[in-house]
């Protein structure tokens, strides 16, 4: 029951948020939406509001604002639900009707909500729950390294290196290197006593030619709260980094410098990764919700037809050149869309059952 809840819960946010943009900025421009779905295929159930069937689909992997068109006025039933019958409407409602630059921001709202979404997510999360900093406690002494032989333990506190006194761990690791594998007196308070302990570290080859010393132990880190405007700042300054992460990754795919397997998913996989992360506590679960969040506004400002960036750009060259793309143009672009989104659903169901079957 949780798995489902947590699936439903992120999806439910996520996807309802990136529709609901697109519903927004339709009825701002007064272009009339004849169904707003949650999920695609068959229908689970409806209602009207309105001008507007709101429905709920089998497939809860997106959604989808379907503006009344030029189209759906030459076929009155198209695009309504025969039960609830078909509202009447204008047609300077059409989507057509809209100028470029409003259909431009009709198709942004959508891709952009999720980015709003990520920052505000981020945001609060470095304001009420804080920025991870290790400390110089020692969280774990792996069994056998150079600290569990001497007697370090769970709890202590390192305070000094060779007698000089150190106040983070990034300054204690830093000095550590620089001994080259001499013996070192580290010195710790464990229940309000110093105490020092002769170490020899371990010295290992962490890369070619990159030599580490370590000692085998790992420091607890706590959650250090941020100002109001210094979350802004943090959350502004993630969100830039994780769009970096997304298109570094992006490249790499696609040069074939990274395999599909190891980064590629389908629908198990989100939902593997949703599930996995509920566990773990609601951080985690927010954690995710961001990094979905970031994933759907990056894959919908690509020019990918079909998704929101296969309307955008069309909408773009027509605000720029003040011409509409040709009806053959835009006939190849839909088609390609629909190869192209059929070629990662494959592929992410096949590494999904890779994942599954051949671990």
């Amino acid at each position: 029951m949780l798995e489902f809840a947590a699936i439903a819960f992120v999806l439910g946010i996520l996807i309802g948020f990136h529709e609901f943009a697109h519903l927004l900025m339709c009825k701002l421009f007064g272009v009339s939406v004849a169904r707003f779905s949650f999920g695609f295929g068959p229908k689970l159930f409806s209602f009207r509001i309105g001008e507007t069937e709101y429905r709920i689909a089998l497939i809860w992997l997106g959604g989808f604002v379907e503006p009344y068109s030029v189209e759906a006025k030459n076929d009155p039933g198209k695009g309504a639900d025969p039960e609830l019958g078909t509202p009447k409407y204008k047609p300077e409602q059409c989507i057509e009707s809209a100028s470029a630059w409003k259909r431009c921001l009709v198709y942004l709202a959508g891709p952009f909500s999720n980015l709003f979404l990520s920052m505000a997510l981020a945001i609060g999360l470095f304001f009420f729950v804080g920025i991870p900093k290790p400390t110089l406690v020692v969280k774990e002494v792996i069994p056998n390294s150079p600290a569990a032989q001497v007697g370090i333990q769970p709890g202590d506190r390192i305070v000094s290196l060779n007698g000089a006194k150190f106040s983070s761990p990034e300054l204690f690791i830093s000095n550590l290197q620089a001994i080259h594998g001499a013996p070192v007196w580290i010195g710790i308070v464990r229940n309000a006593v110093f105490k020092e302990f002769m170490v020899t570290p371990e010295v290992r080859e962490i890369s070619p030619g990159v030599r580490s010393n370590l000692i085998g132990v790992a420091f607890l880190t706590e959650e250090v709260r941020q100002g109001f405007f210094q979350s802004i700042r943090y959350g502004f300054k993630f969100t830039i980094a994780v769009l970096d992460i997304f298109y570094d990754w992006f490249l790499k795919l696609f040069s074939g410098q990274m395999r599909s397997e190891e980064t590629v998913g389908g629908p198990i996989m989100i939902g593997e990764v949703i599930v996995k992360a509920a566990r773990r506590g609601w951080v985690e679960l927010l954690d995710i919700m961001i990094m979905i969040s970031m994933n759907l506004f990056f894959f919908n400002i690509l020019p990918i037809p079909l998704l929101d960036g296969g309307q955008i750009y069309p909408a773009l060259y027509e605000v720029v050149t003040r011409r509409k793309p040709s009806i053959g143009f835009l006939r190849i672009w839909q088609l390609s869309g629909i190869l192209f989104l059929a070629f990662l659903l494959l592929l992410g169901l096949r590494n999904d059952l890779l994942r599954l079957f051949f671990k």
